[in-house]
C-alpha cells in the first residue's frame, strides 16, 4: 500500500508568517488611508473634511441601499466604497464650496458596480468610471486634477513602498510595474520627439496622488482585470500607450482631445479596461479532447 503523501507545514512565524496571514483587504484599506493622511498632512490635498465626509457617506449609503435592493442583504464588505470615497475626495477638485460632485461621484461609483456588469462582474473600476464621467460632463465646476506631491521624496518613498507591498500581497504587482515601466518608456519617447519636452517633466506625474491611486487601486482592481498574467501585462502596457497618445495629442493641440486633458491616465483606463474585460469574458476555452 502506498504511503499517504507528506504535507509540508507552512512556517507562519516571524515577519514572513505575519505577512502571509495579513488579509489583502486590510492592507488595501491601510494604503488608501495612508495616501489620504499624507496628502492632507503634508500638502492639504483634501481641501476640507466636508468633502471626505460627503464622498464617504454617499459611497457607503449607495452600497447599503443597492445591496439591500438588489441582493436582499447588507454588504459583506465596505472596502470598495471606502476606497472610492477616499479616492473621490482626493481627486475631484470642484470650485470652492461645491459639494455635490462628491455626492454624485459616490453614487455613480457604487452604482456602476451593480449596473454596468457583464458575465457576473463589473466592467469599470468604480472610481475610474465616476471621475471620468464627471470630468467630461461637469468641467465648468471641476478644476484640473492635482499631479504632484510637491516633489517630496520621503512621501513618495513611503507610499510606493507600502503600495508595492500591498499589490504584491494581492498577487498583482506585475500589473503596477508593467504600467510604470511602460509609462517611463513612453515618457522618454515623448521627451525625444516632442519639442521642448524634458524626460523628468514627462515622468513627474508618477509622483502625484492621482497616479498613486491609479497604479495601486484602479488598474489592479481584481474584478476588472483580465485573466492571466500575460494578458494583464499586455493591457497595462496598452493603457500606458493610449495615455501617451492622448498626451501627444494634447501637446499638438488636437481640439477633440481637449476634454481628456484633466486626466489622460483615467480616460485611457476607462477606454481600454472595460473593452479588454468584455473581450476577455468572451474567450472560449476549447474543451479537453
Amino acid at each position: 500500500m502506498n504511503s499517504p503523501p507528506m504535507t509540508t507545514r507552512r512556517n507562519t512565524s516571524g515577519l514572513g508568517g505575519l505577512y502571509r496571514r495579513l488579509d489583502a483587504k486590510h492592507l488595501v484599506v491601510f494604503l488608501n488611508t495612508l495616501i489620504l493622511v499624507v496628502a492632507e498632512w503634508r500638502f492639504g490635498g483634501l481641501g476640507g473634511y466636508d468633502r471626505l465626509l460627503m464622498a464617504l457617506g454617499a459611497c457607503i449609503a449607495t452600497e447599503v441601499g443597492l445591496s439591500l435592493l438588489i441582493l436582499g442583504r447588507l454588504p459583506r464588505s465596505y472596502v470598495s466604497p471606502y476606497i472610492s470615497g477616499v479616492s473621490l475626495s482626493l481627486l475631484l477638485k470642484p470650485a470652492h464650496g461645491i459639494l455635490w460632485p462628491f455626492a454624485l461621484g459616490g453614487f455613480l461609483s457604487v452604482a456602476s458596480k451593480y449596473v454596468l456588469r457583464d458575465k457576473h462582474s463589473h466592467l469599470w473600476n468604480p472610481t475610474n468610471f465616476s471621475i471620468s464621467l464627471l470630468l467630461l460632463t461637469a468641467t465648468p465646476v471641476l478644476t484640473k486634477l492635482t499631479h504632484e506631491w510637491g516633489n517630496s521624496l520621503d512621501a513618495n518613498i513611503v507610499i510606493w513602498s507600502v503600495g508595492a507591498l500591498v499589490v504584491h500581497r494581492a498577487g498583482l504587482l506585475h500589473i503596477t510595474m508593467s504600467y510604470v515601466a511602460a509609462f517611463a518608456l513612453f515618457a522618454a519617447l515623448r521627451s525625444v520627439v516632442m519639442p521642448d519636452a524634458r524626460f523628468l517633466t514627462e515622468l513627474a506625474p508618477l509622483t502625484g496622488p492621482m497616479y498613486q491611486l491609479f497604479i495601486f487601486f484602479m488598474i489592479t482592481d481584481p474584478p476588472t482585470v483580465v485573466r492571466g498574467r500575460t494578458g494583464q501585462i499586455r493591457i497595462a502596457v496598452l493603457i500606458a500607450l493610449v495615455e501617451a497618445a492622448i498626451r501627444v495629442g494634447l501637446d499638438l493641440e488636437i481640439s477633440w482631445l481637449a476634454p481628456l486633458g484633466p486626466g489622460p491616465a483615467l480616460f485611457a483606463l476607462a477606454l481600454v479596461g472595460p473593452a479588454a474585460k468584455w473581450i476577455d469574458n468572451r474567450r472560449i476555452t476549447a474543451p479537453n479532447s
